[in-house]
């Protein structure tokens, strides 16, 4: 710092003191992503600070799915979301605060819900064969398995599933067995055991039954 008099003296202090910055956002901003309500999620954010100061994180405005939190420290938005009945946004406005400096910036968290499935057709199946599935939820179905094997030809809209049922394994199987059906959305399988049966009538009412969940 350096100071001058009207008559020419000066007087300087060397060092002077730091000037604070502000921290800076290394995560853009906008989307966070799209997870499946119901199961865990874990979402990293990331600011950073010249001045090596510790960066707090907090929500400033908005606000996160139902269900998650922010690590104050870390940045980290994690949690289990809660259920939702339709496609979701959440907007949170996340402050990264450094002794007093803020620096605000805006995400998008998008929650969907788990597919469901309310009737499957035909209820008997054999290789090579066509299938539909109809339900709620069902638009971002990507991957089809039955009985624990692939299908193809996968075509999804909000309330129905088509593909074909191709089973590698046809001749190690036994007439009338229960076939499992899982679907892929949004990189979470859901498991719906029992849907078909093999050669024979369909295991079940074709309701939607005790699914389960998992993270692929």
């Amino acid at each position: 710092i350096k100071v001058e008099n009207p008559d020419g003296r000066t007087g300087l202090l060397s060092p002077g003191g730091n000037i604070d910055q502000d921290p800076v956002w290394v995560t853009a901003s906008g989307s966070l992503g799209t997870y499946v309500a119901g199961f865990y999620a874990n979402i990293e954010i990331e600011a950073s600070d010249a001045d090596g100061d510790i960066i707090a994180y907090t929500v400033a405005g908005g606000s996160l799915p139902p269900g998650m939190t922010i690590n104050r420290s870390t940045g980290l938005i994690n949690g289990v979301p809660d259920n939702v009945t339709s496609s979701t946004t959440y907007s949170p406005v996340i402050r990264a605060t450094t002794n007093s400096q803020t620096v605000d910036r805006t995400f998008n968290i998008t929650i969907v819900p788990v597919p469901g499935v309310t009737s499957v057709s035909p209820y008997e199946i054999a290789d090579g064969g066509s299938f539909t599935l109809t339900g709620t939820n069902l638009g971002s179905v990507t991957a089809v398995t039955i009985g624990g094997q692939p299908c193809s030809s996968i075509s999804a809209s909000a309330t129905q599933v088509t593909g074909t049922w191709n089973d590698a394994i046809a001749d190690d199987r036994t007439e009338g067995e229960a076939l499992d059906l899982e679907l892929t959305s949004n990189g979470v399988t859901t498991l719906y055991p029992g849907k078909f049966r093999l050669g024979a009538a369909l295991f079940g009412s074709g309701a939607d039954g005790n699914a389960t969940t998992s993270g692929t």
